[in-house]
């Protein structure tokens, strides 16, 4: 909802600027206040959310109640790009030019995931038949982050101004969750939270160019790479059961955004 709400805006925002820039010549100063709306998607995750393992269980009564006896799960690696199957991204930024190439900015952006289905895993009984698969079905998940940053630029013609930055900020995540299944038809589904939505650490690299438009109006074209700290094991039962453990396991995530932002001048 919230990423469909910004993108109107950005969308809107861009209609009219471009309107603007019909009726006025390009100014290609950046010093001063600017607020951009920002509007992108994904160009892929890279990253694990857990590896792949194999380990004993004493009883697997407490996966299956119609299990007994000792057994082993063994689950496969679940990387980031095959939990989520695509984002975008929506956004707001305040950014001043303290001189003709360097500015500063602080930004606040929500990346939403979409979730996808997937082959979690075997576990394997000692006893004959007590052998099934697990499968999961992750769910939609939204990550709202707040960085402060930094840009270098510079000037080539009247209009284009390429740029390199970065970023530093905070990520609150949305709990990676899913719906786990198994084949056998007595295993009770369930939902099971992977990981919590204590805050991480992020940090932005990016690189693009500003297109002038008009003196108060331009478009900000951007790619860049978004690193996520790992993040944090929840405490769902199942999870021991499993063997697992997210918080020893779990890796950091990359993404690579492609960005689109309507900027507006306020000079």
């Amino acid at each position: 909802m919230h990423t469909r709400c910004l993108k109107t805006c950005a969308i809107v925002s861009a209609v009219v600027g471009l309107s603007t820039a019909a009726h006025a010549a390009g100014d290609n100063d950046q010093r001063g206040w600017n607020i951009s709306i920002i509007g992108g998607a994904s160009g892929g995750l890279s990253g694990s959310l857990l590896p792949a393992s194999e380990n004993s269980i004493l009883n697997l009564s407490g996966l299956d109640p119609t299990l007994s006896g000792g057994g082993s799960v063994a689950i496969d690696r679940l990387r980031y790009n095959d939990v989520f199957r695509s984002n975008d991204n929506a956004g707001i930024e305040a950014g001043y030019g303290l001189t003709d190439h360097v500015s500063i900015s602080t930004r606040l952006t929500v990346a939403r995931f979409l979730g996808r289905g997937l082959e979690l895993g075997v576990v394997s009984g000692n006893e004959p038949g007590a052998s099934q698969a697990l499968a999961a079905r992750f769910q939609d998940a939204e990550d709202l982050t707040w960085q402060v940053g930094s840009r270098y630029s510079w000037i080539v013609g009247q209009r284009w101004r390429p740029f390199i930055g970065g970023g530093l900020g905070i990520t609150r995540p949305d709990k990676v969750r899913a719906n786990v299944t198994s084949t056998d038809p007595t295993f009770a589904a369930r939902i099971v939270d992977f990981t919590d939505n204590r805050r991480v650490l992020t940090a932005s690299l990016m690189g693009g160019a500003d297109l002038s438009l008009a003196k108060t109006f331009g478009l900000r074209f951007s790619v860049g790479a978004d690193y996520a700290g790992a993040p944090r094991g929840s405490s769902d039962p199942l999870l021991g059961t499993l063997g697992v453990n997210v918080d020893r396991e779990a890796g950091a995530r990359v993404d690579y955004p492609l960005e689109i932002d309507a900027v507006f001048k306020l000079h």
